[in-house]
């Protein structure tokens, strides 16, 4: 099963508190809120996951080269 997860947006809400990183990599405890979102995804059945950036990709790109989820193909 598929997913697509909109992960581009500017997060100038949350700026103050993540300072320059993206909103989708904002610590949540121990894990960036994305991480918690494709654990469940993937508890859900979902083994394909298409992440949709724009704004500070590179970081969200360079994070899950170096932590991808075990059983969820990143694209």
């Amino acid at each position: 099963m598929e997913a697509v997860i909109l992960a581009g947006g500017l997060g100038t809400r949350l700026q103050k508190a993540v300072g320059s990183l993206p909103k989708s990599l904002a610590p949540i405890g121990k894990h960036p809120f994305l991480s918690y979102l494709l654990g469940w995804l993937q508890s859900q059945g979902v083994s394909d996951v298409i992440l949709a950036v724009g704004h500070r990709r590179k970081s969200i790109v360079q994070h899950y080269s170096r932590n991808t989820p075990n059983g969820i193909r990143l694209r």
